[in-house]
């Protein structure tokens, strides 16, 4: 996005691109507009072909695979809901199953990867191009799908970028946010403006939830609004906090799939042929004309019609769309019992809305369930004014790092405590204890009986990041309002006995200017076998970075640092009494 400071003959034109052309860059289109907006690369391959194809040789094939959902092919870590390595997530999806034949091939793992690295090298040189209009990168932001994104990605990510961009951008400016907290990101900067048509109808309502359906995800996002009291303008929305978020696949694009899988199947077409590329080009202008498209659809190519009966076109439908639109309906349920309909507002953006069926089955979920909860589509509406259609959560990447905190300003408006206690279910107050940090830190305690207890019992550092913005003076904290910073690891909680805790900050020195944050820990418990009291002691420390998505302070797990536990006799000590019924701050810290 170009600074408004700059005149306008060095503001890069918008580089128009020909789909009909292979990456031919031409600049003799200038479209000028608010944004400056690189025009889409497409982000499909064909892995199987010989040669293997990518970007705008792949988008108009039958059987193309988006790079991103291809990338899930290399992380076989185990996934936490599931407990299955994450590249089984492939199941899920049409062509995943075609990918998931090659997950124990290196030969093609490493193609995924040299394919990733193409794309990469195909936006460097717009970059490049941009450059020569006396444009400076100095940071990337890569958004992912809530539902593929993690740490091994992230890395696999990581390190083919500073191969492609290493000598112009360092790593440390190298950020990785979801795709619906990019899409938060615009929509804070672009919409909520004091005189839009958004700003008013959000009003002073502190939450909005923003759920993305594009080609191959569905990503949501439960943010928090922070205003600026001093002033009844809309433009003075301060912060936009993240406090939950979600995703699962589906879209457009797995419906293509599906739909290109039928057909091919029923007339014996390879993936790869002429006639089943022109037939999903033809599905694809007619994809928005389907009054129903769970029930049969027609495609009519050269004079001839293809047909999809009833119950393929509900499998095929149900099968791009059912998760997704099941977890919306939960996540709209959870979020208001959270924050309560007169305080939020729910707003959807995304390509797949395009699919007027789509928007029609939401619409009626909510008018049945939620008719006075404010609803938008805000790509589809005539009274919101949008300078650029393509690109917004591009543009919301480049905003979340343009609005990157120190993590000293962070902690400053927040308040931290500790969790005791199970997630919180359907409403029922789970939460032992939790207090503010101060410059002193947090101190409580928790008592584990039963071993049979112990598993359903965490101890988290949990966090307000609002806190001291909207309800300084509040004598409670409330876990609507909290996420979780930091779980101490359940075989660290395996000994019966009283839980004493202590969160610190740790200040920073000359070496290191990270700020961090201590838990120290220690546990009294009876030593059956020498029938005396011990206690144990260990500490937690946590680096702390600014994450740019959620503009929350999160912990560097990878340098998170743990001590070993010390052992020693000790006198028992009073167990402090907790009224499991409430939340509170402990003014006497």
């Amino acid at each position: 996005v170009y600074s408004q400071d700059w005149p306008k003959e060095m503001r890069a034109d918008v580089v128009k691109e020909s789909h009909k052309q292979t990456a031919k860059l031409d600049a003799t289109y200038g479209v000028e507009s608010r944004y400056d907006t690189f025009p889409d690369f497409p982000a499909f391959i064909c892995p199987e072909r010989d040669p293997p194809l990518s970007g705008f040789d792949a988008e108009l094939q039958a059987d193309r695979i988006p790079l991103k959902t291809a990338a899930l092919l290399l992380d076989q870590t185990r996934d936490v809901d599931t407990n299955k390595p994450r590249q089984s997530l492939l199941e899920k999806i049409p062509c995943g199953k075609q990918l998931l034949k090659h997950k124990y091939e290196e030969k093609f793992h490493k193609l995924i990867e040299r394919l990733w690295k193409e794309h990469f090298i195909n936006i460097r040189k717009r970059i490049d191009v941009h450059c020569e209009f006396k444009y400076r990168p100095i940071s990337l932001t890569l958004s992912m799908p809530n539902w593929m994104n993690d740490e091994k990605v992230d890395k696999i990510y990581e390190s083919i970028i500073a191969d492609v961009f290493g000598d112009i951008i360092p790593v440390t400016a190298i950020d990785f946010i979801g795709e619906a907290q990019g899409m938060v990101r615009c929509i804070h900067k672009e919409f909520i403006q004091e005189t839009s048509r958004l700003s008013v109808e959000i009003g002073n309502r502190h939450h909005i939830l923003v759920i993305d359906i594009g080609g191959s995800a569905m990503n949501g996002t439960l943010c928090q609004i922070a205003r600026d009291d001093s002033s009844d303008s809309a433009d003075a929305i301060t912060h936009c906090v993240e406090v939950d978020s979600f995703g699962c696949p589906g879209g457009s694009e797995l419906w293509h799939m599906q739909i290109g899988d039928v057909i091919a199947n029923k007339e014996g077409y390879n993936a790869a042929s002429e006639e089943l590329q022109k037939l999903m080009q033809r599905f694809r202008q007619l994809q928005g004309s389907y009054e129903d498209p769970s029930k049969a659809i027609l495609v009519d190519v050269n004079d001839r019609n293809y047909h999809l009966s009833n119950k393929q076109a509900k499998e095929s439908w149900s099968k791009s769309f059912k998760d997704a639109t099941d977890m919306i309906e939960r996540k709209v349920d959870e979020a208001v019992e959270r924050v309560g309909g007169a305080d939020l507002m729910i707003i959807f953006s995304g390509g797949s809305l395009k699919l007027g069926y789509l928007q029609n089955l939401i619409k009626g979920y909510m008018k049945e369930n939620y008719p006075k909860v404010p609803l938008n589509f805000i790509q589809t509406r005539d009274d919101v004014d949008i300078a650029d259609n393509t690109g917004l959560i591009a543009r919301g990447c480049a905003y979340a790092r343009a609005f990157k905190r120190p993590v000293l300003e962070v902690l400053d408006r927040m308040a931290l405590g500790v969790q005791a206690g199970s997630p919180i279910k359907q409403g029922s107050n789970e939460w032992h204890w939790l207090g503010d940090t101060l410059a002193t830190g947090v101190t409580g305690s928790c008592t584990l009986n039963r071993r049979t207890a112990i598993k359903k019992i965490g101890l988290k550092i949990i966090a307000d990041p609002l806190f001291q913005s909207l309800r300084a003076g509040d004598k409670k904290l409330n876990f609507q309002n909290c996420y979780d910073l930091f779980s101490v690891p359940a075989s660290d909680l395996e000994t019966p006995g009283e839980y004493t805790f202590k969160i610190s900050r740790v200040a920073h020195s000359l070496l290191d200017e990270r700020h961090k944050l201590k838990l120290d820990l220690d546990c009294t418990y009876l030593d059956n076998s020498q029938g005396i009291e011990m206690r144990k002691s260990r500490s937690y420390t946590l680096p702390l970075y600014f994450h740019i998505g959620t503009c929350c302070v999160l912990p560097k797990e990878d340098e998170i640092e743990m001590s070993g536990w010390t052992y020693g006799s000790t006198q028992a000590q009073p167990i402090k009494k907790l009224d499991e019924e409430s939340i509170f701050i402990d003014d006497d810290i």
